[in-house]
């Protein structure tokens, strides 16, 4: 069955790299996700959300994701790439930040109510 994670993917600082190169290595670098992206829009693949202000929204299993993303960030070392994940178990959600082969990444914590 897998664990399914809700993904939010920004291509950001695009227009420092030739859009269609950045496509093709997302094809070349992060062949899981393109099969998640086919899933997802059928027929129709598109990839214009992903490298916008907006992102790309998509849901699945996508365990390799900061090896995936690392390698595509070492070959397109201008991109700004933030993915936001919010897993299926309560308090999974975090952030990671991806640039030039560099990554960091940032779980999500909530403060202990001052009301009690």
């Amino acid at each position: 069955m897998g664990y399914y994670t809700d993904f939010k993917i920004v291509l950001g600082n695009v227009e420092q790299e030739n859009k269609e190169q950045i496509i093709e290595g997302l094809k070349k670098y992060c062949p899981d996700l393109v099969s998640m992206l086919k899933y997802e829009f059928r027929e129709n693949l598109e990839y214009d959300d992903i490298v916008t202000e907006n992102g790309e929204f998509i849901n699945g299993k996508w365990y390799n994701h900061k090896e995936e993303i690392t390698e595509l960030s070492k070959h397109f070392p201008n991109l700004n790439i933030t993915i936001h994940g919010h897993g299926e178990e309560i308090g999974d959600e975090w952030i990671l930040y991806v640039k030039a082969g560099k990554r960091e990444k940032h779980h999500v914590e909530f403060p202990t109510s001052a009301l009690w």
